[in-house]
């Protein structure tokens, strides 16, 4: 099983957007994990409380866009499967 799917074993429009949907969650995840990794060097190299409170944001929202795109995921692929 691959983990990426090529763009050309598509047999209906649902299956093409619902690939399209997993190459687009999957570079919003890699990016969300960069923004972690940001946030937490931010929040090691903090010199004050406001910067790292700033940095805790930052953390915050990335993890919390890390878990929306992981839900979302899961909510196509039930939508997919249930109604396509």
């Amino acid at each position: 099983m691959d983990l990426i799917p090529p763009l050309t074993n598509f047999t209906s429009v649902g299956n093409l957007i619902s690939g399209i949907i997993t190459y687009l969650a999957g570079a919003a995840a890699a990016i969300a994990v960069v923004f972690v990794v940001i946030a937490g060097f931010k929040y090691m190299i903090a010199d004050s409380e406001q910067s790292a409170n700033e940095a805790k944001s930052g953390l915050v929202s990335a993890i919390l866009g890390l878990v929306i795109v992981a839900l979302s995921g899961a909510i196509i692929k039930f939508i997919v499967d249930n109604f396509g």
